[in-house]
């Protein structure tokens, strides 16, 4: 029983020792040669248990020709695996003399819980190079550099160098706002949100400079009688299409007079007697390739223009007075 007593005594006096094996500290540099007042970096780490209690090195500011210019903040990193912590920093320093320093091993101390004398743990020592700038004694002596003047638009150019990334993404974020602004206004306006769509030509001014434009180009006249009946028709077809909805395009010249027939177009009787002949002669030049007289190409020219300015007049007229009846209610 003895014996059993003292091997336990043993075993726990042996285990903060093993707490102890399982730290492990280490230190680097950022570079192990620099020039006299570059800006150094020391990366201190230590890894350990995460229930211990760890200290870090201090760092004196009155080190021989060492600066300190930042102690830096600890940083933790936990591992739910293992049960680990690895705290870490960096420290920032600068060197004023020329020289080969040495660091030697730095002390971290952990507490692990339960006792009351923290451990030492020893990281591994460094080593710094630091140079002098060299300096040519046979050179010509130069004159102090004078004074740089720094501008608003130089700090903003370093500025950008610096921030690039934080200023394109600010530079997105304000189009896309912008944007978002920018499509409410116009849909809430109404307005077409890229370019305002071009003002639509009305039906019997397209027709009429098609007209004119035909009779320009003389088809008849050189012979051309079938073309000058086909391209004819067609501009009648499309303003009984775009001005009056009846589907021409589609329809053959007895269903065209039909449509007509069910209109209220003025001089009905009168205006579709005159198509009826346009049409008829068109069907027999381009199926039974008739030939018709001079004149008879001016009287169908003439029909299907007065037939568009008649029928384009009275719907003008038929709006106007709407409008004016309209206004004349709402004085009333």
């Amino acid at each position: 029983m003895k014996k059993l007593i003292n091997i336990i005594v043993i075993f726990l006096a042996f285990i903060p020792s093993l707490a102890f094996a399982q730290n492990v500290a280490t230190v680097s540099l950022d570079t192990n040669k620099a020039d006299i007042g570059t800006h150094l970096k020391m990366n201190l780490q230590i890894e350990t248990d995460n229930k211990n209690i760890v200290f870090f090195p201090a760092f004196s500011d009155s080190l021989k020709n060492i600066e300190f210019i930042d102690q830096g903040k600890i940083d933790t990193a936990f591992n739910k695996k293992t049960g680990r912590q690895t705290l870490s920093k960096t420290v920032v320093f600068t060197v004023f003399e020329a020289g080969v320093y040495t660091f030697p091993p730095m002390p971290f101390y952990v507490l692990i819980p339960g006792t009351t004398n923290p451990s030492e743990i020893l990281t591994n020592e460094l080593q710094l190079t630091i140079e002098a700038p060299e300096i040519d004694m046979n050179a010509e002596i130069k004159d102090i550099q004078n004074i740089i003047e720094i501008t608003f638009w130089d700090i903003f150019k370093e500025f950008c160098k610096e921030h690039y990334v934080a200023l394109i993404i600010a530079l997105v974020a304000a189009l896309l706002i912008g944007f978002g602004i920018f499509f409410y206004i116009r849909y809430k306006q109404n307005r077409p949100i890229f370019f305002a769509p071009k003002p639509a030509i009305p039906p019997h001014i397209m027709a009429l400079e098609q007209l004119e434009k035909l009779r320009q180009e003389k088809l008849w006249q050189n012979n051309l009688v079938k073309e000058y009946y086909t391209r004819l028709t067609d501009i009648l077809r499309e303003y009984l299409e775009n001005g009056l909805r009846i589907n021409a395009q589609e329809m053959i010249s007895d269903e065209i007079i039909y449509n007509l027939e069910l209109t209220d177009i003025p001089n009905k009787t009168e205006l579709i007697s005159t198509i009826r002949h346009t049409l008829s002669t068109a069907d027999f030049v381009k199926f039974a390739k008739s030939n018709p007289l001079p004149d008879e190409h001016d009287r169908c020219f003439t029909d299907v223009e007065n037939f568009i300015k008649t029928i384009s007049e009275w719907q003008l007229a038929t709006i106007a007075a709407e409008k004016e009846k309209k206004g004349d209610n709402d004085h009333a």
